[in-house]
This record gives structure tokens, C-alpha cells and sequence, in this order.
């Protein structure tokens, strides 16, 4: 704290106004959730817990109907338990972790307030139990910040155990926002078709966590949660536009386009599966992801109204947790709006995706030299795709060859894996690439690998590992390669220790 702030607290002339809690408590359960994206802000903290088993639960009983969301995370201590529970226990403008979701403190209170009156939490850690909970009852009567060391008793048959070393539940009650007296059937209905539309957007928002070798597993009622991949990228096809990597204001943003195939290359059932939750005219445009989890869902962000012709458009923008302010997220994670600096070329690559999106739906495809392989497509076609890296050329193999998935099809992990290795090793000392991307072109600013530079690199040591190579050898190798060349060996050793611990 600099010497003029201390002047000030030290300051006579001042004094401390400590907020009611009621009328604080009963604004923020005004701040605009949905029962989709409250479940999805706590769903969050299990992920920041590196949770893979996350349960859901939306039951109906009348008043006592209550969620629950467990998950097998790292678990709390008491006292970060309290903290949790404690409005505000973060401040917004610290530094976050490179892959932490959160950023207010806010969004497990403010999301269960938004749903009902009672919130408790379990979590265990160590083998250690503590419990805690929120009763707005006892906060209006009392309009002080009355925090409950314990459950209450018809709170305990719910909330019941965590089987594991750790974990957390959190338990709502006093559904008031999501179930209203007099209940009726139609009300009961209504809670129902709540639940199809909790797993929907689910489905979507978490879709990246639901994926590949590190999968989180997702139960809602006792049924697995599908994803659901918005760009379709493995259709035969799908166009893919490539992508851009970018840097705006010092944080950098990852582009990527795709659109999908005329429902005349699509069976009905995929061509209903890939309309989405809002359907195929509401799920055109940018979907803004932060460290992987959606934000945004299908927006032209006031650029450009939606039209049928341009529906099968759908473009990913990538950014971390560094750029929130610059992006204006707000408390609840369901808005974000691009900064000035990024809008031109936001608005080149929405130009761009409309263009062959309208190309796409009345000509039944684009040129084929532009598709992705087809039965008329010879193996030689399309071995390299033009994408973009800071801003400059860069060369890809292009990963929907008809040879090369056909080789990914007909062998193990093991192998795939170290010919994903084999291909990135490709690209990066590719001629065109190795002349771009030359040491003396390096910008000097850069002193730390970004995250998606950081997954590439442990993607290869996963693979020199299996080779027995030595952190000397592992080094050079990645030091070798024209776009890790920038960076230092410390901090290439640093990435392998992290990696082995």
C-alpha cells in the first residue's frame, strides 16, 4: 500500500459505514442470473478445485426441492471454507491463476442466492470435515452477517457425505426463485423442462472440460452430460477457416472460424444436433471462451444483425483470465465485450465467415479447394492449411487429411500421440515457418509462454519422456524450434520440472 493510501486510512476526518446485510443480501439476488448460469458459475469452483467427477442434482419436493452439486476436488480447510463463504472474498483486480475461472469472489454466493434462501457447504479435506451455511431467514430477521457453523437438521439426509479424501457439496434450499407456492403441476412441469435446459447449457458451456485425454466427467440426476461442440470441426464437411493468434493491449487472443455443412451433407439427426439449444439462427456468430469455458453463446456483438443466409457461421475466440477488464466480463460470466483496439479485426473475420456461410447455404458448399476432404479428394490434397501466428504466416499440416485420419484410425493412443508429436515437430521446422520465424524476428518482450504454447510444449514432453531423453536433451530440442527459440532454457526447464511433478 503506497504512503498516500496509509494517509488516508490514518485520516481522522473519515469513518467506517458497515453495509446491512438484508438489503445487501436481497440486491445481489437481483444481479440477473438464470438458473442455467447460476449452476454453471458454482459448477466453476469445482473445476478451480481441479474436480473430474462433478454430480448434479435438481429435485422437486414441493418447498423442499433443493440443488445439490458435488464434486471431488481438492476440498477446503476451515478457513478457506469461510473465506469462500464470505461476500466479496477476493479481490478483482489481484492476479488470478493462468487456468482459475473465477475472479470476483462472488459468483458461489450470489449464485445461490439467486435460487433460494438457505445455502450450506460441505467440503472435506485431508479427511477433515467442515460445514458452513447461509440462512437469508436469519439474515433478515437479524440484518447482521450471521454465518451457521453447522447444517440444519433437515438439511442433513441431502447434503449427506463425501465418500473421497476430499471433496465439496454444496447444497441449496428454499428454492423461492425457481419454485413458487401454489405448487401446482403445471409449476412442477415448468421445473422439469428447467432441468433439460440446466444439461443444455452445460453441455455447452463446459464442452472443452468435457473433452479429450483429461476429460471432467459431468452427472446431472444420475445421467452423464454429453458435449456439445458448437463448431462441429469433425464433420467431413465442416469448413475451417483457419486461425489468428493476436496480441491486444499485451494479452493474447487465439481466432478461429468454421462453417458448418448445407443440411443437404448432414443426416436429420445431426443436422438437429448441431442447431444447438437456441437453434441454428440464435447460434450464428462468436462464442467468446475464457480459459476454455463459453461465455458469450452465438453473437455478432452489434456488428451485424443475424440472418438465415448467415447461419452456419460460428466463430471461437480464445482469451485468459489476464484480459477480463479489458473484455468487461461481468459477475456472472454470461457477458463480454471485445475492447476497441481488437473490434477491426473481429469485424474482418466476421465479414469473412458471413461471406461463405451465405456461399455455403445457397450453393450447397464451397469450392473444393476450400472444403475439407470429400470422396473426390485425392491424398495428396491438403497436406498444408495457412493460418496465422503473431500476426505473420504460419504453415500447418492440415489435421483432416483423408490419409492421416485414416492412419489415426487404424492405431493405438501411444501411437497417435507421438504422431501428433511427429506433426507438430513438422510444422514448427517447416521451411516457410523456420525463415518467419527466425531468432533475429523474435520479439524480446516476451519472457513467458503463453497457455497455449505451454499445452503444445507438454503435448511433446509427454512424448521425449517415452524416449528417455534427458532434461539437457529436451531442452535443446524445444530451444531448436524457431517459435520457443525466444525462450530462455530456465524457463523451458521450469515447464519440464512443473510437468514432471
Amino acid at each position: 500500500m503506497d504512503e498516500a493510501a496509509c494517509n488516508f486510512i490514518l485520516d481522522d476526518q473519515h469513518e467506517i459505514v458497515v453495509p446491512d446485510a438484508s438489503p445487501i443480501i436481497q440486491s445481489l439476488r437481483a444481479i440477473g442470473y438464470s438458473l442455467e448460469t447460476a449452476v454453471a458459475d458454482i459448477v466453476d469452483n469445482s473445476l478451480d478445485a481441479r474436480a473430474n467427477q462433478i454430480k448434479i442434482e435438481m429435485v422437486w419436493n414441493e418447498d423442499k426441492s433443493y440443488i445439490r452439486i458435488e464434486d471431488n476436488g481438492w476440498g477446503m480447510s476451515e478457513q478457506e471454507l469461510v473465506l469462500a463463504m464470505k461476500l466479496g472474498s477476493k479481490d478483482p483486480l489481484e492476479n488470478r491463476g493462468s487456468k482459475e475461472l473465477g475472479r470476483f469472489g462472488m459468483g458461489l454466493k450470489t449464485a445461490s442466492f439467486s435460487l433460494g434462501q438457505r445455502l450450506t457447504v460441505l467440503t472435506k479435506k485431508q479427511g477433515e470435515i467442515f460445514v458452513r451455511c447461509w440462512d437469508l431467514e436469519v439474515v433478515k430477521a437479524t440484518n447482521e452477517w450471521k454465518l451457521k457453523k453447522s447444517a440444519y437438521e433437515d438439511s442433513l439426509s441431502v447434503l449427506s457425505t463425501i465418500e473421497g479424501l476430499s471433496g465439496t457439496v454444496v447444497l441449496i434450499e428454499k428454492l423461492d426463485r425457481v419454485v413458487q407456492v401454489p405448487y401446482t403441476v403445471q409449476k412442477k412441469n415448468k421445473f422439469y423442462r428447467q432441468i433439460h435446459l440446466l444439461e443444455k447449457h452445460i453441455q455447452m458451456v463446459f464442452h472443452r472440460f468435457m473433452e479429450g485425454l483429461n476429460r471432467v466427467h459431468m452427472v446431472l440426476n444420475g445421467n452423464s452430460i454429453k458435449s456439445w461442440d458448437p463448431f462441429y470441426s469433425k464433420l467431413q464437411y465442416t469448413h475451417e477457416m483457419g486461425s489468428e493468434n493476436l496480441m491486444i493491449n499485451g494479452k493474447l487472443i487465439t481466432i478461429e472460424g468454421f462453417i458448418l455443412p448445407h443440411h443437404s451433407k448432414m443426416t436429420k439427426e445431426k443436422y438437429i444436433e448441431a442447431a444447438g439449444p437456441n437453434g441454428w439462427y440464435d447460434q450464428q456468430g462468436f462464442y467468446i471462451y475464457r480459459n476454455r469455458r463459453l461465455l458469450t453463446i452465438g453473437s455478432w456483438l452489434s456488428m451485424f444483425p443475424k440472418e438465415e443466409s448467415t447461419k452456419l457461421a460460428r466463430i471461437r475466440v480464445d482469451i485468459g483470465q489476464d484480459a477480463d477488464f479489458d473484455w468487461q466480463i461481468d459477475v456472472k460470466k454470461s457477458v463480454a465485450k471485445p475492447p476497441q483496439d481488437s473490434l477491426d479485426i473481429l469485424k474482418r473475420w466476421a465479414e469473412q465467415a458471413r461471406d461463405i456461410s451465405q456461399k455455403v447455404y445457397y450453393h450447397r458448399g464451397v469450392p473444393r479447394n476450400r472444403s475439407r476432404g470429400t470422396k473426390e479428394s485425392s491424398t495428396v490434397d491438403f497436406l498444408w492449411s495457412q493460418t496465422t501466428r503473431n500476426q505473420k504466416p504460419f504453415f500447418i499440416v492440415h489435421q483432416h487429411n483423408p490419409l492421416l485420419e485414416k492412419i489415426r484410425e487404424n492405431v493405438s493412443t501411444d501411437v497417435q500421440e507421438m504422431l501428433n508429436c511427429y506433426i507438430q515437430m513438422l510444422q514448427e521446422f517447416c521451411p516457410i515457418n523456420t525463415l518467419v520465424y527466425a531468432p533475429t524476428n523474435v520479439n524480446k518482450e516476451i519472457v513467458e509462454p503463453t497457455e497455449n504454447e505451454r499445452h503444445e510444449i507438454r503435448k511433446l514432453l509427454k512424448v521425449f519422456h517415452q524416449m528417455n531423453m534427458t532434461t539437457s536433451a529436451i531442452v535443446n530440442s524445444l530451444k531448436s524450434m524457431p517459435s520457443l527459440a525466444k525462450y530462455s532454457e530456465e524457463i523451458l526447464k521450469a515447464i519440464i520440472l512443473e510437468d514432471q511433478s
